[in-house]
C-alpha cells in the first residue's frame, strides 16, 4: 500500500514538471511556481493511488488506465456541464489580465455550487463502478474533491468564459495541457504496475527453473 502510494506521489510530481515544461514552451513561463503546483501534484497522486489500493481493485495496468481515464471523463464532464449550464461573465482578455487570479477566483467561486454538486454525483457512480463496498464513497469523495479542487477549478470555469474565436486556441491548449497532467501520471503509475507483475511472474518461475 505505502509503496504504491508514495508512486503516485512521485508520478503525480513528474507530471506537473512536465505540465510546467510544455507550458512554459506554448504558453507562458510558470516555473515560479512549480514547488506549490508540485506539491498539489504529489498530493492528489497519492490520494488517486490510495483510493484506487483501498478499494481493492485488481491491480493490473488496464484496471488502473480504466480508473484514471474515468478521473479525466470527469473533468471533460465538467467541462461540458459547465458550458451547458452557465452565462459567460467575463472574458479572456480579463481572466489574463493583471487581475487574472482575483477574477478565476471570482469565477470558481460563482461555479462552486455546481462543481460540489457533480463532485458528490461522480464520487457516487465511481464508487459503484470500482468499489467493493459502501463504505468506499468516502475515500472516493475526499480523492474527488482533491481533483476537482486542482485540476477541476480551472475546468469548471470555462461556460463563465465569453469564447470567441480567439479564445478557442487558449482553451484547446489548456485542455490538451489538462490531458498531458493525466496522462502522464497514469501512464508511469501503468507502467510501474506492468513492471511489478513482471518482476513477480519471474521470482515465481525462478523456483521452477531451479528444480529442474
Amino acid at each position: 500500500m505505502l509503496i504504491f502510494v508514495a508512486a503516485g506521489a512521485l508520478a503525480g510530481t513528474i507530471s506537473i514538471v512536465a505540465f510546467a515544461g510544455v507550458h512554459a514552451l506554448i504558453i507562458s513561463d510558470i516555473w515560479w511556481s512549480l514547488p506549490m503546483m508540485a506539491g498539489a501534484g504529489a498530493i492528489v497522486g497519492s490520494a488517486l493511488a490510495w483510493n484506487f489500493r483501498i478499494m481493492a481493485n485488481p491491480m493490473t495496468p488496464r484496471r488502473w488506465l480504466a480508473y484514471t481515464a474515468l478521473y479525466l471523463g470527469w473533468l471533460v464532464g465538467l467541462a461540458v456541464g459547465s458550458l451547458l449550464v452557465f452565462e459567460p461573465t467575463t472574458t479572456t482578455a480579463l481572466l489574463f489580465g493583471v487581475f487574472g487570479l482575483q477574477e478565476a477566483d471570482r469565477l470558481f467561486g460563482e461555479a462552486l455550487p455546481f462543481t460540489a454538486g457533480f463532485t458528490v454525483l461522480a464520487s457516487v457512480l465511481t464508487t459503484v463502478l470500482f468499489g467493493r463496498a459502501w463504505w468506499h464513497i468516502f475515500p472516493t469523495l475526499a480523492t474527488m474533491t482533491l481533483v476537482m479542487a486542482t485540476l477541476g477549478s480551472n475546468v469548471v470555469i470555462i461556460g463563465l468564459i465569453d469564447l470567441d474565436e480567439t479564445a478557442v486556441p487558449t482553451v484547446i491548449e489548456f485542455l490538451g495541457l489538462t490531458v498531458l497532467i493525466v496522462g502522464t501520471y497514469s501512464a508511469i503509475m501503468a507502467a510501474s504496475l506492468a513492471r511489478s507483475a513482471f518482476r513477480s511472474s519471474e521470482s515465481e518461475s525462478s523456483p521452477a527453473r531451479s528444480s529442474c
